[in-house]
Parts: structure tokens; C-alpha cells; sequence
């Protein structure tokens, strides 16, 4: 099976089961849009201090769903000048989240990050900022590397910054679709520096953010 499988495939893949029950209205989700949000201030900050000498004027968001996380993005960084998303299903964004400006900006694409498609489309593009939230715990063990070293590769270099937050804490029952990574040693091995981690306690989870020249 696919990964595309996994979300699409009604009474197939275990992300379709998900999707179909899911409430992005569940405490555990409002907390996180908090940390993220609460995040991006202090990116914010280490950026006009010249902490961390990044910018945010394009954007990947990988796996964007419903465009949670990509509401909370424009209005952090409402200079976007481009912001493209991917996700395995096709977009079901409720336009009235966002200002007819943004729409104008934002690209999407109906692809699996793991197939030759992205690495096609995306041949020659570099982002200043790359998000992807609860996306590669979803990538398997042995597929993992190959997918962090496509997508850190799309950074712009001297700055470019990449975020991703995902489990930390490994689920009781045993998944086929869920799965941990060291996310840090992956970041290092294709010459990323830490720029910020967060523990996300409430929900199991962590917030990773590395960047290129950091």
C-alpha cells in the first residue's frame, strides 16, 4: 500500500478511518495551534534581532489538511509572497479562512512528499521556510532519510528554516501508520543546526525547528 492509500482509500487505509472521525476542534488540537502560534512570535523575534537570519516570503506547507496551521502562518507572516502546499488529498480549505490576497498567493498540489512526483515538481525550488505538521510520523522507518533529505534540500541556504512538529512518545498499541524519528539526527545529518525544539507534554508531541546556516 501507498502512502496516497493510507488517506484516500475508505475502509482501506488507517488515515482515511482517521480523517472521517476526526474533531480538529478537540482541546488537543486548539493547544497545539497554540504552541505553534506561540512559536512563530518568538521566531519572529530571533529574526529581528538577527538571532536566526531567515525571512518568510515563501513557504512550503506539507501535508496541510485543512489549513490550520496555513491560517496561522498568513496571519503571523502576512508578507508571504508565496506559499505552496501539498497534501495526499485533495484540498478541502473552507476559503472563507482566508483574505482573497492570500488565495492569490497559495499554490496547491495533490502529491505523496515520498514520490518521484514531488521531487519532480519541486526540482529547482528553494523555500525560506518549510512546515510540516504531523506529516513525516506518518513516513515509514525505511523511508524516512530518503524524505528528509528531498524536502531539507528545497531549503534556501544561509537561512532557510524548517519546522515540523510530530509524536514524541511512542503509542501503547502497536501502529502501521504512525511511527517515531529522530527528527534532530536527521536534521544534522543533512547540515541543519537547531534553532529551536519544544516538548509538547499534553499531546505527546514536539515541536522541531532546524535551519540551514543557523
Amino acid at each position: 500500500m501507498n502512502y496516497k492509500d493510507i488517506w484516500t482509500k475508505a475502509g482501506v487505509g488507517e488515515g482515511a478511518k482517521f480523517w472521517d472521525t476526526v474533531d480538529f476542534n478537540h482541546p488537543d488540537y486548539k493547544k497545539q495551534e497554540q504552541i505553534f502560534r506561540g512559536f512563530l512570535h518568538g521566531f519572529k523575534y530571533i529574526m529581528g534581532y538577527g538571532i536566526h537570519k531567515g525571512k518568510v516570503e515563501s513557504v512550503l506547507e506539507l501535508g496541510a489538511g485543512t489549513g490550520r496551521m496555513t491560517k496561522i502562518m498568513f496571519e503571523m507572516f502576512p508578507d508571504i509572497k508565496r506559499y505552496e502546499i501539498t497534501d495526499v488529498r485533495p484540498q478541502n480549505f473552507n476559503v472563507t479562512k482566508f483574505s482573497k490576497m492570500t488565495l492569490a498567493n497559495l499554490t496547491s498540489y495533490n502529491m505523496d512528499i515520498s514520490g518521484e512526483e514531488f521531487n519532480h515538481i519541486m526540482r529547482g525550488k528553494l523555500y525560506d521556510f518549510i512546515l510540516a505538521s504531523e506529516v513525516f510520523m506518518h513516513i515509514k522507518t525505511e523511508d524516512i532519510e530518503r524524505v528528509i533529505k528531498s524536502v531539507t534540500n528545497l531549503l534556501a541556504p544561509n537561512g532557510g528554516t524548517i519546522l515540523n512538529i510530530d509524536w514524541s512518545v511512542q503509542a501503547p498499541e502497536h501502529s502501521t501508520w504512525c511511527y517515531i524519528h529522530d527528527y534532530g539526527k536527521l536534521y544534522r545529518e543533512n547540515g541543519l543546526k537547531c534553532i529551536f525544539e519544544a516538548d509538547i507534554p499534553e499531546i505527546k508531541q514536539k515541536l522541531f525547528c532546524y535551519g540551514s546556516g543557523a
